[in-house]
């Protein structure tokens, strides 16, 4: 039995995660000038838009660990209780037995 569900929200984070990560380093690729020093500030700023990828990528990583921590964590505490069992509903003549009703 899994009491908890993994949240969708996190899911979502995630790969939202991975994938701007993935567009900022492909921009920065994209905008390095191949000829030269003419184009220096194009190599600055291609240089700070692929170091803004790496880093929402090392965040979208540092965001699955945590999550697979909680989903370990969740596991263990899960197996350590027994399966829920259900029980037979108590008659009306089981509980004047116990006492439990006044007739």
């Amino acid at each position: 039995m899994k009491v908890f569900k993994s949240s969708f929200a996190s899911i979502v984070a995630v790969n939202t995660k991975l994938l701007m990560g993935s567009v900022f380093c492909f921009a920065g690729w994209a905008i390095w000038p191949t000829n030269g020093l003419d184009w220096w500030q194009f190599r600055v700023f291609g240089a700070l838009i692929a170091m803004a990828g790496v880093s929402v990528l090392i965040g979208a990583v540092k965001l699955m660990i945590i999550q697979h921590k909680r989903e370990a964590t969740l596991a263990e505490f899960d197996a350590m209780g027994a399966q829920p069992k259900s029980s037979r509903l108590t008659s009306l003549s089981d509980m004047d037995r116990s006492g439990m009703r006044d007739g």
